[in-house]
């Protein structure tokens, strides 16, 4: 499945990152939680990575997480040993695309409080055809997603893309696994800039991933640094790498292509499961960006 599988043991937890209300991280804030995780007896700590941070930082304020990480449990146990990949920036090629990818998603999520460019029809003032689908789509807790809001003008538009999407990502036929599945389209998304969706498929990812949560961490860090090498291996990495070439080149893409694809391990099916995920992605992600969806008032209903 992966490249590497660390031999997790005991009970880790994955913090939160507090700041204040001028955005700076809260040191102090941090080592109070730190030292709480500590006299619970947890074995280790997770840091950067449970609530989304990640794309927000940059590479100087996660290194002082990491540090201020270090030294606070240093203090409280002796000694830590602080387990994460390489900050992406080690070749240029990859710190400029993430720099890229970091400032465009800054930009989605500083958009103000309208959750599309457009016009909508919010959940409640639905009426005939729409709110047929919307209570169709709706969530445990009567919401829909601002994707989903973004087609309401047009319900009929609205219908086919959620056909779509239930046939690429959540059909039983489908025999890749679901997490890799949501991996492809992180992997798509992240290629595209496109922060809405890296957020739900993450999120809906690490929901399918039936290995340790620090483990799909490393995977979606992956995806975001478009350094898939270092967290797959075998079929898994020769199929990312395909719906890579399929977002970014798909006329270099050749029988050829297939070949290897086979000689890698995957078959006829699995390359179009994998074809049409990111394609699928590549339609979600220009409706996304091209309407300016955001996050704002997102609440999970798991």
């Amino acid at each position: 499945m992966t490249r590497r599988r660390t031999d997790w043991r005991g009970v880790f937890v994955v913090s939160v990152t507090p700041v204040g209300e001028n955005g700076a991280i809260d040191e102090d804030g941090f080592g109070t939680l730190l030292g709480r995780f500590v006299a619970e007896g947890v074995h280790g700590v997770i840091v950067v990575g449970s609530t989304g941070e990640w794309y927000s930082m940059r590479d100087d304020e996660r290194r002082r997480v990491f540090g201020l990480a270090r030294r606070e449990l240093d203090a409280r146990c002796g000694r830590a040993d602080v387990a994460r990949r390489p900050l992406p920036g080690r070749a240029v090629r990859r710190g400029r695309w993430r720099r890229r990818l970091n400032r465009r998603m800054m930009g989605q999520s500083n958009q103000g409080d309208a959750m599309t460019w457009i016009d909508f029809v919010p959940f409640e003032d639905a009426s005939g055809r729409l709110k047929t689908l919307y209570d169709r789509y709706k969530r445990p807790n009567d919401t829909v997603s601002n994707v989903i809001t973004a087609h309401s003008l047009r319900p009929h538009l609205l219908e086919g893309h959620m056909a779509l999407y239930r046939a690429v990502l959540g059909h039983s036929a489908n025999q890749l696994p679901l997490w890799f599945l949501e991996a492809v389209g992180v992997h798509v998304s992240a290629l595209n800039g496109c922060a809405y969706c890296i957020d739900h498929h993450d999120h809906y990812g690490g929901k399918a991933f039936d290995g340790a949560a620090v483990e799909w961490r490393a995977m979606v860090e992956a995806l975001l640094d478009d350094s898939i090498e270092d967290a797959f291996d075998g079929k898994h990495l020769a199929l990312l790498a395909y719906a890579a070439t399929v977002t970014r080149n798909p006329a270099s893409i050749t029988e050829q292509t297939i070949r290897e694809l086979r000689d890698a391990g995957a078959n006829d099916g699995e390359i179009l499961e994998v074809n049409q995920v990111a394609g699928y992605f590549a339609y979600a992600n220009r409706t996304i960006l091209g309407l300016g969806v955001t996050l704002d008032g997102e609440v999970w209903a798991d």
